[in-house]
């Protein structure tokens, strides 16, 4: 989030130590805001906002010490406060840039996330030093923008791919933030310099532009690369089923597959204990975790694959999707063994083999797939299912 808090030096010195213990305290005035807000709101989850508050304070708002070098080599050094915030408004736009990058992708989100880390470093250096000189305006402005950035999150999109609850847990998530905003509003009108500065430091601990950009690389990587057109319900529906498990309390074999597993359990948590008071960190965290293992989604194709053969086969008719998509992989399992159990699955459905293993397996299957099996090979006598 960039933040309007222009500066003057008269000596013309950037005030390092000064500017660096005001800004510590404005930043746990700013974290204080959150808390007292969210509390008076009820917005906050748990009791952990006392707790959590002063770590977010010194990570979000006073940030660590800059060592030089914040800029590449030949660009030109933020020497007051408006530059300052220039410069951070491109290195958060070169973040989502490398995001979509073809090569080299982890490398470069790595150094476009170091680059704005220490422009905010630079930012905040440069617009401490002036204090008390928010006006109103400033203030009203920058809650507008991140106001305008969670309204226009695609939630709906994002819904509709992810498992129920997530996307349940994540629109509760929104809404409080939402709701913070609003409280942050309120106290615009009628405050003082000092009273201003304190919210928009509240401002800066919630960043919601990053968490805006990390839900935006979330929704790129469900509706990009080997996702690209994935039909929304049998993703909702694969998603659903690394989530919650098999029905037997197993995981599906694969490290790739654990590996996402293991990332939709952390954003779950982690939207299950969302304190809007403490700061969004570690839900961006388990948010960007989450694309991480979703990229390029080859992981998830024979998986797809098996939901939309079922579909045509009639196994979801009158049924739950996912509770049946997860029985049968529970056979699949069973039957195929776990060592290659992906490859040896594509095998399967690449063969047209599929109606015939589920028939063998009718003795496991039978109470699932009842009406089904009758209509499969080896078990003639009742109408064969939609092609």
């Amino acid at each position: 989030m960039h933040l309007h808090r222009p500066t003057t030096d008269p000596a013309g010195r950037d005030g390092a130590a000064p500017a660096a213990r005001r800004l510590a305290r404005l930043g746990a005035s700013g974290v204080t805001v959150l808390a007292l807000t969210a509390g008076a709101m009820g917005v906050a989850t748990t009791g952990a906002a006392a707790e959590t508050s002063p770590r977010i304070s010194a990570a979000a708002v006073a940030g660590t010490a800059s060592t030089g070098g914040d800029l590449a080599s030949g660009e030109r050094r933020a020497r007051t406060c408006a530059e300052a915030k220039a410069d951070l408004r491109k290195a958060k736009k070169s973040v989502k840039k490398a995001k979509q990058a073809k090569k080299n992708k982890a490398k470069k989100v790595t150094r476009a996330k170091k680059r704005v880390e220490k422009r905010k470093n630079r930012r905040d250096k440069l617009c401490a030093a002036g204090g008390g000189t928010t006006t109103p305006d400033e203030a009203q402005g920058e809650v507008d923008e991140s106001q305008d950035a969670l309204g226009a999150l695609p939630l709906d999109q994002l819904g509709a791919l992810l498992p129920a609850d997530l996307a349940d847990q994540l629109n509760t998530a929104t809404a409080q933030l939402q709701a913070l905003l609003g409280q942050l509003e309120a106290g615009i009108p009628g405050a003082d310099a000092g009273q201003l500065d304190e919210i928009l430091a509240a401002l800066q601990a919630l960043d919601v532009p990053a968490l805006v950009a990390a839900l935006q690389g979330l929704l790129g990587e469900l509706t990009g690369g080997g996702l690209e057109g994935a039909d929304p319900a049998a993703l909702s529906a694969v998603l659903d089923t690394l989530l919650g498990g098999l029905p037997g309390g197993t995981a599906l074999p694969g490290a790739d597959l654990g590996q996402l597993s293991g990332a939709l359990a952390a954003l779950q948590g982690a939207l299950g204990s969302f304190d809007p008071a403490a700061g969004p960190a570690g839900l961006i965290a388990a948010v960007e975790g989450l694309a991480t293992a979703l990229t390029g989604g080859g992981q998830l194709g024979p998986l797809l694959e098996l939901f939309s053969q079922l579909e045509d086969l009639g196994a979801f008719e009158g049924s739950d999707p996912t509770a049946v998509l997860s029985q049968v992989l529970e056979a699949l399992v069973g039957e195929l063994g776990s060592t290659g159990f992906l490859d040896q699955l594509s095998g399967v459905l690449d063969t047209g083999a599929l109606a015939g293993l589920l028939a063998s397996l009718g003795d496991i299957l039978g109470d699932i797939l009842g009406g089904l099996l009758g209509g499969l090979p080896g078990f003639p006598g009742l109408p064969v299912p939609r092609a």
